[in-house]
């Protein structure tokens, strides 16, 4: 029988973990779109563009209106993969941290905090992975002049922040070129952010942006809705060695066009989304072959699943 028979303080733990998510970034790149199912679709905008050409469309006193040919959305197809973790609650070690004989409520927190934790890494790492993806975008070698759908800069870091740079130019330049939308988002890490703080052409009359206006001023500058810091962290060392945290973000900056609104129902082109049927859940089950006399497992799952619907709706620069 299980020794934890109320489990709505647990789900709030769940639910207060997927809220804080400082330094992640995998639901900013990836905005979250619920899906009816596991199996799931989502229009293919490079077809759906191939159609957007001028077509005669005026028309005499008895003439008739051209008629266009309505061809259907062509979609692409996905399917959302599950992710768990599970870990034992042992009584002993329950029964050691409550001696008064209250209800475990603290073990039993903190356990599935650490499973959270771990998922939401696994999330990350796998967001950032296929958002900066070098293979995935086209070389690019003009990042002022030529198109930035889909392309990859690469620039010296000690160049764009020298003093002489026009480093706003250079995002502006990335939302004049892009030709499939201008980009919403900004996505960097803490250090470049810095550094682009102090950068001049960021400094109004010569004096710096106020930090606790510093978003909202770089934004509207850029000219997109949201800057995301990507500075979280996770240790590479192996088990029994000197923890070495590293951050999950390279020396990237990303800007895409991206929305929560890409699924069938609702047509806008985006960067990409995490699709998903359930968000972070949990349940306990009672496993009699686990220690002398047994345990509770807890389980906490999700189905989060990152796509790239269309490539071209980014510009990835690789500072070197």
């Amino acid at each position: 029988m299980s020794i934890y028979p109320n489990r709505a303080r647990l789900l709030d733990v769940i639910q207060d973990a997927g809220l804080k998510r400082s330094g992640l970034v995998a639901s900013c790149i990836f905005p979250e779109v619920q899906v009816p199912s596991e199996q799931f679709e989502w229009i293919d905008w490079e077809e759906e563009y191939e159609d957007l050409k001028p077509i005669d469309d005026s028309i005499g006193c008895t003439s008739q209106p051209h008629r266009i040919d309505a061809s259907p959305f062509v979609y692409k197809q996905g399917k959302t993969k599950e992710h768990a973790l599970d870990i034992v609650l042992k009584n002993c070690n329950v029964s050691a941290c409550t001696p008064t004989g209250e209800l475990p409520f603290n073990i039993d927190a903190k356990k599935t905090q650490q499973l959270v934790d771990k998922l939401l890494l696994n999330r990350e790492i796998a967001a950032v992975a296929k958002a900066t993806n070098e293979a995935s975008y086209t070389a690019g070698s003009a990042p002022l002049t030529e198109d930035s759908d889909g392309k990859l800069f690469t620039l010296a870091r000690a160049t764009i922040f020298a003093p002489g740079y026009d480093l706003l130019g250079l995002f502006q330049a990335f939302q004049h070129n892009a030709e499939y939308g201008e980009r919403n988002t900004l996505v960097l890490d803490l250090a470049t952010w810095y550094a682009m703080l102090r950068h001049p052409t960021f400094k109004m009359g010569g004096c710096a942006i106020p930090p606790m206006a510093a978003k909202e001023e770089v934004a509207g500058l850029i000219g997109v809705s949201k800057i995301c810091i990507a500075d979280a962290s996770y240790n590479t060392a192996a088990p029994g060695s000197a923890v070495s945290l590293n951050k999950f973000w390279g020396n990237y900056i990303l800007m895409t066009r991206s929305f929560g609104m890409v699924t069938p129902d609702e047509a806008t082109r985006g960067f990409g989304f995490s699709a998903y049927t359930k968000d972070l859940t949990q349940r306990i089950y009672f496993d009699d072959k686990v220690g002398s006399d047994g345990s509770n497992i807890q389980v906490v799952s999700h189905d989060f699943t990152e796509i790239v619907a269309d490539i071209k709706a980014a510009t990835l620069l690789k500072l070197t």
